[in-house]
């Protein structure tokens, strides 16, 4: 498929989710880890759009805000908007093509990049973290072993793929309190590890996720993850 339709291959994700990831990705960026943030669109409740880049977010039960550096009509960057998510409709964003790899949420691989470092997924781990403990009020640790990733390439994309879904699905069942509360009682590390076949296995406040060996074999969906960790949890 032609790099300019890699958009068409982009999941639909709730705005909070997205903005989430984008968060993530802003952060790398300030790090000064090489990444480029993409331009975003936004329409408001009130017809009004605004083009800039996102700041900050912050997302909670009672309300979450979006901080936007805003572009003036010549390019100029011209104010800081602090936007309640209420009021946003939606967003585009610009030059998607460029970016979908980043917002795909590893369903599209980066183009001519190669796969994550050990590093790489230790930031991201460690991101996710970070976003799951503000969610659930509690610390719940992730983590890999690495022995059996250690070959790196394509097991290493799954990996980082497989830690994405898992992170964003307990972002997104824990927006019910019952569940919220259920994770925060019970979940108290994600662990990942690699074997013959996928599996899912819950004990003692451990949730243990298999990748199979085999990197061409099947790719565990978004769907099934949740499927997986609902059922165990």
């Amino acid at each position: 498929m032609p790099a300019d339709r890699s958009i068409t291959q982009l999941p639909a994700k709730e705005i909070d989710m997205v903005l989430t990831e984008l968060h993530l990705l802003r952060k790398k960026w300030t790090r000064g880890e090489g990444i480029t943030m993409p331009k975003l669109q936004l329409t408001l409740v009130n017809g009004v759009t605004a083009t800039g880049w996102l700041l900050d977010y912050t997302s909670s039960d009672d309300e979450s805000t979006l901080l936007f550096e805003t572009e003036g009509q010549n390019g100029e960057l011209n104010g800081a908007m602090y936007v309640k998510m209420k009021n946003i409709i939606g967003f585009t964003v610009l030059d998607a093509p460029e970016f979908a790899h980043l917002i795909s949420f590893g369903a599209i691989m980066a183009p001519k990049s190669p796969p994550p470092t050990h590093k790489e997924i230790q930031k991201k781990l460690a991101d996710w973290i970070k976003v799951i403990t503000h969610d659930l009020k509690k610390k719940v640790d992730m983590a890999v072993d690495w022995r059996a990733f250690k070959d790196g390439g394509d097991a290493s994309r799954r990996l980082m793929a497989t830690i994405n879904d898992v992170g964003s699905v307990i972002r997104e069942i824990s927006k019910d309190p019952a569940v919220r509360q259920a994770l925060a009682s019970n979940l108290k590390v994600v662990q990942f590890v690699r074997g013959p076949q996928t599996k899912f296995q819950y004990g003692k406040g451990i949730l243990r996720i298999t990748d199979p060996y085999d990197p061409e074999g099947h790719q565990l969906t978004r769907t099934e993850v949740q499927s997986h960790i609902e059922e165990l949890l």
